[in-house]
């Protein structure tokens, strides 16, 4: 219980931390604002490109750089778009400012975008034209901290390799700047599970702000075999080096098809001529994302992801949280082990702290199916109690941790009590003994393999790095321990093949149904591998070992 209180503790002290920095980054762009001082940081390397096309509609397009990637480096993407918006009869003026040290940290944006944009002006801009801005991985968290600030000194805004944040998902302060947000599937940095999540709020389930015409507004897309790094160009900073992952599309691809939807965006937003056709193709890659994110967000459902929304736990149960685990059924049926014609199953999950003690969430049993005869039609009821928990660092929304949990708590019975609900001869030290949450855990991956992408898929089988099941860990027979166990995942080399492999094993807490404590009989307690866990496993971090850059 201490341990769980503690990463509790963890947990929150890391999401106020985060607040806070949000909070420091306003007030810089704040004081920014007001002192309004330019000490030319970077100035000597602004990138300033004139437009291709006279008498187009104008623009002012700026580009906003990635942490420890230079302004000259997104030249090739800048051209890329601007001849995209030529072709719909724009004119942009592009303007990429260079921060101190590679990083476009809030006090030194609002000094380098007025600094760019008195160049732009002074090569011949005119003032009165919209500005549009697109900023890659970092320069994406911060530009929209900025243009909530400043919603009106963009247009729009387009996020590349970054995403919106989850803080704009419960908040009151209206998001008044229509965003695009653009993932690669393979970026290791701001992973293309995050990207999902973006879609699942902003394009399937829009609410707030999102329901001003999503798919014009919000849209968010995929681009297939994009890695982080080519977003920008030439050798990646070392960070990215050891995080990002091996594209599989060359820069030229990539950019031409951020282009497409960076085009698209920016001309539906002016309006005009082209409008329609704008709308069609953001449409159709809304459509072409969809069908690519939809295994992922039908892994968020089976886990009932809490990034999703929140669960009920004790309080009101209503459609804005989660009141139970959609794969905590599923896990007991399998757990229980008996099929038969004529039986059916019941089960009723609820979400809980499970170290909860006043009052205690366990899971019963509620009827007995012991007619043997199979034209006895039979539902056994049942009950279970579930708590998914997720990686402290993910509290941060940076999108380099895993967004599913590393482990779903069941609270379920064991086989030996389905065994005497529904007839059968029931030996605990048979029933029991095997690894019946490693049974559940391979469930989880078939379900997962089930319904993965096919290219994701075979990728993985090709390069990526296995999961294999371990034996369960434990009996941890006091509910402390188990609570305390966390699932291990730890890198094994397998001695017939020399493969490196994470193997997963789960902590579980077994108890007969005749026990010395009435009220912890008959329990057969597991930490639950996600589905949601496997799918991401499978798109983004088995290919790190082998698939990186």
């Amino acid at each position: 219980v201490d341990l769980w209180h503690q990463s509790r503790k963890l947990i929150q002290t890391t999401a106020m931390a985060l607040k806070n920095v949000v909070a420091l980054l306003l007030l810089s762009i704040f004081v920014g604002e007001c002192v309004g001082f330019d000490f030319g940081w970077g100035a000597g390397k602004d990138v300033v490109i004139k437009p291709t096309l006279a008498g187009g509609v104008e623009i002012g397009l700026f580009v906003i750089q990635g942490a420890s990637i230079e302004a000259a480096a997104y030249t090739p993407l800048a051209t890329t778009i601007q001849a995209g918006l030529a072709n719909n009869s724009i004119s942009a003026w592009v303007g990429i400012p260079e921060f101190v040290g590679d990083i476009a940290e809030p006090l030194a944006l609002d000094v380098g975008i007025k600094r760019v944009l008195t160049l732009l002006q002074a090569a011949g801009l005119p003032s009165s034209a919209p500005l549009f801005v697109v900023a890659h991985s970092l320069g994406g968290a911060t530009i929209q901290l900025y243009t909530v600030a400043k919603p009106k000194m963009f247009k729009a805004q387009v996020l590349l390799g970054a995403f919106l944040l989850r803080a704009f998902l419960n908040t009151t302060k209206p998001l008044n700047v229509p965003t695009l947000t653009v993932g690669g599937e393979l970026d290791g940095l701001s992973r293309v599970t995050r990207i999902a999540e973006s879609y699942y709020h902003q394009v399937l389930h829009p609410r707030g702000e999102f329901t001003r015409n999503a798919t014009v507004n919000f849209p968010v897309t995929v681009v297939r075999g994009m890695s982080h790094m080519q977003f920008a160009s030439g050798t990646p900073p070392k960070f990215v080096q050891e995080k990002d992952l091996r594209p599989e599309i060359s820069y030229d691809a990539a950019h031409a098809a951020v282009g497409i939807d960076v085009t698209a965006f920016i001309t539906a937003q002016l309006g005009g001529a082209h409008t329609a056709q704008a709308v069609s193709v953001l449409a159709k890659r809304a459509q072409q994302s969809g069908d690519f994110f939809a295994p992922l967000i039908a892994g968020f459902e089976i886990e009932a992801s809490f990034h999703i929304k929140p669960p009920c736990n004790d309080g009101p149960v209503n459609e804005t949280c989660w009141q139970s685990c959609p794969w905590t059924p599923t896990a007991q049926v399998v757990l229980g082990g008996v099929t038969r014609a004529g039986l059916s199953y019941n089960v009723s999950d609820s979400f809980h702290v499970v170290s909860d003690i006043h009052p205690v969430h366990l899971p019963h049993v509620l009827n007995q199916c012991t007619n043997p005869n199979p034209d006895a039609n039979c539902t056994l009821l049942m009950v279970t109690v579930s708590q998914n928990m997720y990686d402290p660092l993910d509290e941060a929304d940076t999108g380099i941790a895993p967004v599913s949990a590393y482990e779903i708590r069941a609270k379920l019975k064991s086989r030996q009590v389905i065994y005497e609900a529904t007839g059968l001869p029931a030996d605990f030290n048979k029933t029991d003994t095997p690894s019946l949450c490693a049974e559940i855990n391979a469930h989880a991956m078939a379900w997962a393999f089930n319904r993965s992408d096919p290219l994701s898929l075979a990728r993985y089988r090709r390069i990526g790095e296995p999961y294999v099941l371990g034996e369960d860990l434990g009996p941890y027979n006091a509910g402390p321990l188990w609570i305390g166990a966390p699932v291990i995942y730890k890198n094994i080399t397998n001695s017939t093949t020399g493969q490196v492999e994470t193997e997963i094993r789960s902590p579980m807490m077994r108890t007969p149904s005749k026990y010395i404590v009435p009220a912890a009989a008959g329990m057969h307690y597991c930490k639950m591998l996600s589905p949601s866990r496997v799918l991401e496993w499978i798109y983004v971090d088995s290919l790190r070992l082998r698939g990186g850059i």
